[in-house]
């Protein structure tokens, strides 16, 4: 009996086992508003043999028009982004009313659509370069007009 548990044991346990390759990495971007309150937001990212697999990012704004944006969104990414070089879309927004963190559970409400920044015309786009402890991207906003907003990320969480 117990050479029969053992064995359930030897093959069995490797498929238990997280896969080593696989990082999760938690970078953040703090600024000051115009209220001079300080808004920060994150990025996580999921490697797989150095490649991005995954990313959510937690936005908290106070620059619109009538009400501040604090949101989870999922990451799109654009088939260039390799090699040290990131290109996404932030699209499925979940909006909050309090300060969106991957390290607090956000209560969520539906946005309007109809009034919804987050359309197809007007996805927010962002790119730029990753390295090992840095995230240092640029935001480009179709209502722009060719300007774009430096984002330096540092690393904050490693698992």
């Amino acid at each position: 009996m117990n050479t029969l548990l053992l064995y359930i044991l030897t093959v069995l346990l490797p498929f238990k086992q997280t896969d080593a390759r696989t990082v999760n990495k938690t970078y953040k971007f703090e600024r000051t508003s115009k209220n001079n309150e300080l808004l920060t937001d994150y990025i996580q990212l999921v490697f797989k043999d150095d490649a991005i697999v995954k990313g959510t990012y937690y936005w908290n704004d106070n620059r619109m028009e009538k009400d501040d944006y604090h949101f989870v969104a999922n990451m799109l990414f654009k088939e260039n982004s390799k090699d040290g070089f990131i290109s996404f879309y932030v699209v499925d927004p979940k909006f909050c009313k309090e300060n969106s963190s991957p390290f607090v559970k956000n209560k969520f409400y539906k946005l309007d659509k109809s009034s919804s920044i987050f359309c197809q015309e007007h996805a927010i786009h962002i790119l730029g370069t990753v390295e090992n402890t840095e995230l240092n991207l640029h935001s480009a906003f179709m209502w722009y007009d060719s300007r774009s907003d430096y984002m330096p990320f540092v690393l904050v969480k490693e698992e």
